[in-house]
């Protein structure tokens, strides 16, 4: 069903490291689905949703290292392209 709704739509998947993610969350406290250990709990949410985020994406950008100001352009880039 998600797939008919997606289709001859452009779908980018964001994807970060979870030790990355851990870095960039902690503080937040906004998220109850990450608890304690960030990374693992981080970790543990990507390998049940990667299969479908993956499956769905038409595109894939590793945001891991990169600052906000990068990967705007990149993605900025690819949609000129897509």
């Amino acid at each position: 069903l998600i797939q008919h709704h997606l289709a001859d739509t452009c779908v980018i998947h964001l994807e970060v490291a979870a030790h990355e993610a851990a870095r960039r969350l902690a503080g937040d406290r906004s998220r109850p689905l990450l608890d304690g250990d960030l990374e693992r709990s981080w970790g543990a949410l990507a390998d049940a949703r990667l299969p479908l985020y993956r499956h769905l994406a038409t595109h894939r950008v590793d945001t891991t290292r990169r600052t906000p100001q990068r990967i705007a352009r990149h993605l900025t880039l690819l949609l000129k392209t897509a």
